[in-house]
């Protein structure tokens, strides 16, 4: 099987600056609106490219992730492999639309300064800036609807993101516009949150009026160690959230953003998982900054977290999504190729602890002897 991906045909992401890209790891300088995309000469090439199985330069980040660590975007969201032939068998004329799914950046509105964080979080902009590690000026964008809903005769599913959605009120102007249509019966709901600002009114209200409704929680870690990667959140707060959630019986998967300090602890939030009944983990790894990528950490190191998580993948009945991360864990501690100074990553986050009164040399000491 050649290079293929069903994003460009069948999804949209939405950006709260007006872009419009078939997803998050599109690389393009020629920016598309929705006045745009679906006349796109631009989208056209590309689908033509996937369908004699080439390699388009706008999916060149997911073919590199692929060839450097066997996972990418694309591989993750695996759907591609269900309706390759359908689209084939379809597409007659480019660009060729049958948009299913709509993910929607309603803001950069957020209450956390996540680490890895850059461009998605206002408030993580203006400490990065403060910290002199960006040097754009940050903005505040909210999302402006210019396209009714009701228009995509074919949509299945909604995708919010952030931001956070829960700290922005346009999220929730969008699902009620989706819940007074009658529209929202036929679609599933997910939703990625930092779980830090959910209530019983809102979960109600999406529980009760979608077809189906997925909670995307985003944790780094357990206890202190996600309060340090997405600061300033409390874990009381997230573990209330998840009661809350598995109380009104809303499915969940837990996201992580897996940078190399995430990486360090991933197998304690694993085994946390686990004992609160949360089966279904998913992870992004982290390729920026590059500080936090996993050439960042001593071989000594990984080739300890190597043998945990050889032992880790034989001690539970893992989800298909669950191995698959665990398997990434295996895939990244196995490369050996580099290994970089460790004191580009020390000063980067002695940086930050100075500014947030936080001490990463106490949460991860193991690192204390490489630095």
């Amino acid at each position: 099987m050649g290079f293929f991906c069903a994003f460009p045909f069948e999804k949209l992401q939405i950006f709260d600056d007006g872009r419009v890209n078939p997803c998050c790891a599109w690389t393009s300088d020629q920016h598309e609106t929705l006045h745009t995309y679906f006349q796109s000469d631009q989208i056209a090439l590309v689908q033509k490219q996937l369908l004699q199985d080439q390699v388009p330069k706008q999916c060149i980040k997911c073919y590199d992730n692929e060839q450097r660590s066997g996972q990418s975007f694309r591989t993750m969201n695996q759907t591609f492999e269900n309706v390759e032939s359908a689209i084939r068998d379809r597409t007659t004329a480019l660009p060729s639309f049958d948009i299913k799914e709509i993910s929607i950046s309603t803001s950069n509105i957020c209450n956390l300064k996540c680490l890895p964080c850059e461009n998605a979080s206002y408030i993580r902009d203006v400490e990065l800036h403060k910290l002199d590690m960006i040097h754009h000026v940050p903005i505040l964008r909210i999302y402006k609807n210019e396209y009714n809903l009701k228009d995509f005769k074919s949509l299945e599913q909604i995708t919010f993101l952030g931001g956070e959605p829960f700290a922005d009120k346009i999220t929730f102007e969008l699902i009620d516009q989706l819940i007074e249509s009658g529209q929202s019966r036929n679609i599933r709901l997910d939703l990625n949150t930092n779980l830090t600002l959910c209530t019983r009114e809102n979960l109600l209200k999406i529980r009760d009026n979608f077809q189906e409704v997925l909670i995307k929680g985003s944790i780094d870690g357990t206890g202190e160690f996600n309060e340090y990667l997405r600061y300033p959140s409390e874990w009381k707060e997230i573990e209330q959230a998840i009661d809350l959630i598995q109380e009104l019986e809303i499915p969940m998967i837990l996201t992580t953003a897996l940078s190399n300090l995430a990486l360090l602890r991933y197998a304690d939030l694993v085994h946390w998982a686990m004992s609160r009944g949360i089966y279904d983990l998913f992870l992004s790894t982290v390729h920026t900054p590059r500080v936090l990528t996993f050439d960042h950490l001593p071989l000594a190191i990984k080739f300890q977290l190597l043998e945990e998580f050889k032992i880790l993948r034989t001690q539970y009945q893992f989800t298909s999504r669950t191995e698959y991360a665990i398997d990434t864990c295996i895939k990244i501690c196995s490369n050996t190729d580099i290994e970089h100074d460790m004191s580009d990553l020390s000063s980067w986050l002695s940086k930050h602890d100075d500014l947030r009164g936080t001490n990463f040399k106490k949460l991860w000491p193991e690192l204390n002897d490489h630095i």
